[in-house]
């Protein structure tokens, strides 16, 4: 009676561990699918690529413009901001960015 007992936990324990490998191995290789399923869609971490078929869609325009509008916008901004920077060095700083250049 013991033995019978015996026999069916570790039947038990055999079934269970291999019912967690077969979960871990479906885990494995669902993050792999995902991974090279993804790994098309993003370039570089954060950019997403578009289909070249939609290039010229109307919010792909918009898009286009409003980014070379917004870059022109930054750089404008910061030109005015270095006219408006005045240097202050003492003599000392001066003689270190000179050693520096050098």
């Amino acid at each position: 009676m013991k033995r019978k007992v015996m026999q069916r936990k570790e039947k038990y324990e055999k079934a269970r561990k291999l019912k967690d490998q077969l979960e871990k191995q479906e885990a494995l290789n669902a993050t792999a699918n995902i991974r090279k399923k993804l790994g098309g869609l993003f370039k570089r971490q954060g950019t997403i690529q578009l289909m070249e078929a939609n290039d010229n869609t109307e919010l792909m325009r918009r898009l286009r413009s409003w980014k070379l509008a917004k870059k022109n916008d930054d750089d404008r901004k910061f030109e005015a901001k270095l006219a408006a920077t005045e240097v202050d060095l003492d003599e000392s700083e001066t003689k270190i960015m000179i050693l520096k250049l050098l």
